[in-house]
């Protein structure tokens, strides 16, 4: 399994597998309810380093952090 392909698939375990507080944060911001459209388990790649984003807010530069 490539990277981008192994990347890809531990994003789509991640939405499958949401915990309580991140379905319940998800609630809050899907559907543009905030004004703004964000994305659940996003993979970022920046150069050789991968990474997947929790809650993305499309078209902006932010990023909704989340503490475990």
């Amino acid at each position: 399994m490539s990277g981008n392909t192994k990347i890809l698939y531990i994003a789509k375990i991640l939405r499958q597998e949401m915990t309580m507080a991140e379905k319940i944060l998800w609630e809050e911001l899907r559907d543009r309810k905030l004004g703004y459209k964000f994305r659940r388990q996003q993979p970022l790649v920046l150069g050789v380093y991968n990474f997947i984003v929790d809650f993305p807010a499309c078209r902006q530069a932010g990023i909704v952090p989340r503490k475990n």
